[in-house]
């Protein structure tokens, strides 16, 4: 197992006033229920449980002296399927049973801020879909609630306004693809375990600051996809016409992405987000990916201390170079292509625990889509949610492959 040697490295110079560190524990859990429709789906001939259920533990510890801090953030998860097994590791394709949602070393000195270990960097200007998210693999488990995946990473940004940030990911780390009712299925094909052959470090860096009251950001990735293709490996056999299943193993393809960011704030109140990236793949398709959307916030809109918030984005892509030498398999970055999404909620008035909210997705070309309305309530230190997942659209697109999986939900999370 590959461990994070740059942490310990920095974990053994720490400045000699040790004992001067002020320290902070905390603890949080959290349980999620699914309750899907008694109705047939894709897995056939498989006997698939109509309810899954999952919980984690989360212990945070957070200990700073001077100018360091120390964040970790050791986690126990199970569930009602056995998906999360072993321990943390960075080739595992499985979540981890006992692992870390973060953990990571920080140093800070003026406008310098480095940091080292399991992290997830967020360098998004959009939401759901941003061309400039790339670091992180994702947690596609259960696909609506998916997650990034924290991994190995070093980071060091520079100044504040005006911005320098480089990320190095010494190792690879592939997603955690779909499982249970969300797994694909493909009749008369065998898929084979990931190999993890992909070894090479990975490598990005972004620009940013303000112009005419715009936020700007320039960036530039240099590693893998997140999402795999399919590798047939018996094709020789496949060529002789025996009658033998394909047998396919996910790879991820070397990729390196460019894009440009800007945000504004425009009149009314309305901020505008916008993304372009350009998708240079060595396997898959060469692709250019736009998101554009807008967000408004109001308060006072039925009753005093009442909040209502509204976004919608629109993404698309354009294919300069389309490869039809691989298998596709599953891409979450290009689900959403042609598609409208949209994120609000309602915070009842001043002094209410309650808020209603609701997010999904509608695609204009296949007319597939999700939606996912929610009512929450929260707390000090408890929340609890409860909501239906519609999943909709016509055969051989990719909401309509799961369009049996609608559920109803309740989550809960105590933190102290």
């Amino acid at each position: 197992m590959k461990k994070i040697v740059v942490l310990i490295v920095f974990l053994v110079f720490l400045p000699s006033p040790i004992f001067a560190l002020n320290f902070d524990l905390g603890i949080e859990e959290s349980i999620s229920g699914y309750f899907y429709e008694e109705e047939d789906n894709f897995l056939e001939k498989e006997e698939v449980k109509d309810y899954y259920w999952e919980s984690e533990m989360i212990i945070p510890a957070r200990l700073s002296a001077e100018n360091w801090k120390l964040l970790l953030e050791p986690k126990i998860l199970v569930d009602s399927e056995g998906i999360s097994q072993g321990g943390e590791s960075t080739r595992d394709s499985r979540r981890a049973a006992v692992g870390v949602r973060e953990a990571y070393l920080t140093f800070l000195q003026q406008k310098l801020k480095v940091c080292a270990g399991y992290q997830i960097a967020d360098w998004s200007i959009t939401d759901m879909v941003s061309p400039s998210d790339n670091l992180n693999p994702l947690d596609l488990t259960l696909i609506p609630d998916w997650n990034r995946r924290s991994v190995p990473l070093v980071t060091a940004h520079y100044g504040y306004d005006t911005y320098l940030e480089v990320a190095y990911k010494p190792f690879f780390s592939p997603s955690f693809l779909p499982i249970y009712k969300w797994e694909k299925k493909e009749t008369g094909i065998k898929f084979l375990e990931q190999k993890g052959e992909e070894d090479k470090a990975q490598f990005a860096f972004r620009v940013g600051g303000i112009l005419w009251d715009m936020d700007w950001q320039l960036s530039y990735y240099k590693g893998y996809t997140y999402s795999p293709y399919g590798e047939v490996e018996n094709l020789p056999a496949l060529l002789s016409k025996t009658k033998i299943k394909p047998e396919v193993r996910p790879r991820y393809s070397e990729q390196q992405v460019g894009s440009i960011g800007l945000t504004a704030d425009t009149v009314a109140g309305i901020l505008v987000r916008a993304e372009t990236g350009y998708f240079f793949q060595d396997k898959g398709d060469n692709f250019c990916q736009y998101v554009v959307g807008t967000e408004k916030n109001w308060q006072n809109v039925a009753s005093f201390g009442d909040k209502f918030s509204f976004l919608i984005q629109f993404c698309d892509e354009e294919i300069v170079e389309k490869d039809k030498k691989i298998m596709p398999l599953i891409d979450f970055r290009r689900i959403f292509r042609d598609s409208f999404l949209i994120r609000s909620h309602y915070r009842f008035g001043r002094g209410s625990h309650w808020k209603i909210k609701i997010r999904g997705s509608y695609n204009l070309k296949d007319y597939d889509s999700f939606w996912e309305p929610a009512l929450e309530w929260e707390g000090d230190h408890f929340s609890c949610e409860l909501g239906i997942q519609i999943v909709d659209g016509p055969e051989k697109t990719f909401w309509g492959e799961y369009r049996d999986n609608d559920c109803i939900f309740f989550k809960s999370k105590i933190k102290f």
